[in-house]
């Protein structure tokens, strides 16, 4: 069950938020139990709350993932302060709608922002067009490849944002794919910006010289 807390980020989760505003497409390999969920959702939340009209979807490998991600988004939602908080036309368990504007009558809605939490499906994001698209856990997802060749084209052309999120899970149906996407990001075959969040980035585990010195192993 979650619980309240305040959401003081990280030196490492401090150093996502930039690339999250900077990049259209981003890459992020990283150890399991970073926040990066948390992270995604606030990011997700933040997008649809200060900009009208914007789509995200998130895909994730199973339905109780996906179902999983909105509820964090509605958790942080609901804390708002209510100068933040927008009237709300969906609140399913994978539907939120924010809404801008209603008619003259109050009852429907005019203007407004969505964040859709789905499961896999091969054809992605194909025909809704997000403006931001998140493809989490990919190394699990069997179609990760076929999201992506199928959402790309529209994203694209429609200016919007891609984020793939992953841990190293290497006997995941969709770890081929999400390979290929990082290590291309670093050798400059694609325009992803790369980023590899290891799990000493949790400040939990060790201190900032333990990090160091562990970084400077030269068989690390």
């Amino acid at each position: 069950r979650m619980g309240e807390t305040k959401f003081d980020l990280w030196p490492a989760q401090r150093q996502v938020v930039p690339l999250f505003l900077k990049n259209r497409l981003l890459a992020i390999l990283k150890a399991r139990q970073l926040g990066l969920t948390w992270l995604t959702a606030a990011y997700c939340l933040w997008c649809v709350i200060t900009r009208r009209n914007f789509l995200a979807i998130v895909i994730s490998a199973k339905e109780e993932w996906a179902i999983e991600f909105l509820d964090r988004v509605r958790f942080m939602y609901k804390r708002l302060p209510s100068w933040l908080m927008r009237d709300l036309d969906r609140d399913g368990s994978q539907h939120m709608r924010f809404v801008y504007e209603w008619d003259e009558g109050g009852k429907r809605p005019l203007v407004y922002s969505d964040i859709k939490s789905l499961t896999t499906t091969q054809e992605g994001a194909q025909s809704k067009t997000p403006d931001l698209l998140v493809m989490d856990e990919t190394a699990r997802n069997r179609y990760a490849r076929e999201i992506f060749g199928a959402s790309k084209p529209g994203i694209d052309k429609a200016g919007g944002q891609i984020i793939v999120i992953s841990n190293s899970h290497k006997r995941g149906p969709g770890w081929a794919w999400t390979r290929g996407i990082c290590s291309g990001a670093l050798r400059g075959e694609n325009t992803f910006k790369f980023l590899f969040m290891p799990w000493w980035d949790c400040p939990e585990r060790l201190t900032p010289d333990e990090a160091e010195k562990l970084m400077a192993d030269p068989y690390f």
